[in-house]
């Protein structure tokens, strides 16, 4: 059985060249705008690790690892915001190619932004244990491998949770 918690989410977002499949366009790219610690990125599950530094372009199926006390702020297309927390692996699989986006968390936590103004046709995160998909709104997600749980939290507006054959909306 799966774990829902919601809880408010605080102090989500801070205002604030590589890895790039062939046939993508600058519009299906994700922009490294923060980044501390230890991150890393492999372009496909058989590329070596490479440091992120702030300014990189990320394409889909990049696999991003954050280290202990690190994290990746992402500036999405449509200007969506992405944030990858500390001991985190996530594989970013669709970044605004028919303004479709969605990601796989593996493992840690992460917050979203999905500006209203600039609805996605699809905005969606999937952990092991859960498919979590939005629409305009303040979100975070984790996942803890060695439980099989996810955890899901929102700001504001409303997120749906499927897991097991079963949706569940999570609102504030």
């Amino acid at each position: 059985m799966q774990i829902y918690r919601v809880m408010t989410l605080i102090g989500l977002l801070i205002p604030g060249i590589g890895g790039i499949a062939h046939g993508q366009t600058l519009t299906e790219k994700a922009k490294v705008v923060d980044a501390f610690g230890t991150a890393k990125r492999r372009a496909g599950d058989s590329a070596p690790w490479q440091n992120i530094n702030v300014g990189d372009l990320l394409g889909t199926q990049t696999t991003v690892q954050t280290g202990g006390n690190s994290a990746v702020l992402l500036q999405l297309p449509d200007k969506h915001v992405f944030r990858i927390g500390a001991d985190s692996t996530v594989q970013l699989k669709q970044l605004g190619k028919d303004k479709q986006f969605s990601f796989s968390v593996l493992s840690g936590h992460v917050w979203s932004f999905v500006r209203r103004a600039e609805k996605p046709a699809k905005y969606e995160i999937e952990t092991p244990s859960a498919v979590i998909g939005v629409s305009g709104t303040v979100f975070s997600v984790s996942h803890d491998p060695d439980s099989a749980d996810t955890e899901v939290s929102t700001d504001k507006g409303e997120v749906k949770v499927s897991a097991g054959g079963t949706t569940q909306t999570v609102t504030t």
